[in-house]
């Protein structure tokens, strides 16, 4: 393969910025050197161009291929997506230097000027692509070592407060039976026996656990306003929420805060507590880089279809006065 996954990300990253940064200055040394340049009309100028359409065309066929992804046809290496993935990537930068040789790494008039600046934008974010495709998923792995799917991080993070109504509106909550709660009320609750119903602060009500509470008083109540007023709003909404738990720093300066007013037994319950808030933390970051992830596909195809549309205008008016 072009880039073998065995090799450090660093040294991925290096092989495509070389093997690009080669492929558009080398030939524009050599022609220096000799002083033999390629005039965009003369017969190896348009036999240049003809052969840099003919691999755009092919470039271009990699978006209609994944949409036919379950098409088989013979010989089935040919079609297999993989292999076509790695040709696109190979042929995407092996056609850098026959387009800017082809236009003897100039302008011309405003349509080739045009479809040759967007040629270079194609270029240079399908670069970005592939070296974030080579580094963004080692950083995912890194720094989210509790993945999950990116697209399911507010459905899991809210499942540690409690169950979704089905019917929802501003005016309900969730049920309050996520283990945030329990662990609330394995602390707080006191009076009761196993399995009754205690109202708690703030509202709502919980089953208690326990006849005997480890917490009690004013610290019971700062920790159900911590919970309810700070970590509940962050693990269900993440950095859109106003939660100062949005910062390592300041997370772990209030739990530490939180645990100087509560006895030591009670110190694995809110372990638990910040471990679910660094969940939602790294949770995150995972959305964040997996935005950085895919984010460059639509400019590259949009970079793409506009200068595969203005490489034809030009085409044909150049063939047309050649």
């Amino acid at each position: 393969m072009l880039l073998s996954k065995n090799w450090p990300v660093g040294r991925r990253v290096a092989v495509v910025l070389a093997a690009t940064a080669a492929a558009a200055l080398v030939p524009y040394a050599v022609m220096r050197l000799t002083g033999r340049w390629v005039a965009p009309s003369s017969p190896a100028g348009v036999l240049l161009g003809l052969v840099g359409a003919a691999i755009i065309f092919f470039e271009m066929a990699l978006y209609v291929r994944k949409k036919l992804r379950r098409f088989k046809g013979w010989p089935p290496i040919l079609w297999n997506v993989r292999l076509w993935l790695w040709v696109h990537v190979v042929l995407g930068i092996a056609v850098l230097p026959i387009i800017l040789v082809h236009g003897g790494y100039g302008l011309g008039g405003f349509v080739p000027a045009a479809t040759m600046l967007l040629f270079i934008a194609t270029i240079a974010s399908g670069v970005w692509g592939l070296v974030v495709q080579q580094w963004l998923p080692q950083t995912l792995i890194d720094e989210v070592p509790d993945e999950t799917v990116a697209s399911q991080v507010d459905r899991v993070a809210a499942g540690y407060i409690g169950k979704k109504p089905v019917v929802w509106s501003a005016d309900n909550d969730r049920d309050r039976t996520g283990e945030v709660f329990r662990l609330l009320e394995s602390l707080t609750l006191e009076g009761a026996e196993p399995g009754e119903v205690l109202p708690v602060p703030g509202g709502g009500a919980v089953v208690a656990a326990r006849s005997e509470a480890l917490v009690r008083g004013k610290p019971a109540e700062e920790l159900w306003l911590f919970c309810e007023g700070i970590l509940v709003p962050y693990l269900e909404r993440g950095r859109a929420s106003v939660s100062p738990l949005k910062s390592e720093y300041d997370a772990r300066r209030r739990f530490a805060q939180l645990r100087e007013t509560l006895p030591a037994e009670a110190f694995p319950a809110i372990d638990r507590l910040e471990q679910l808030a660094q969940y939602r933390r790294e949770w995150d970051t995972q959305r964040r880089v997996n935005g950085w992830l895919h984010a460059w596909v639509p400019v590259h195809l949009g970079l793409s279809a506009a200068m595969t549309g203005l490489m034809i205008v030009h085409a044909v008016r150049a063939l047309k006065y050649w």
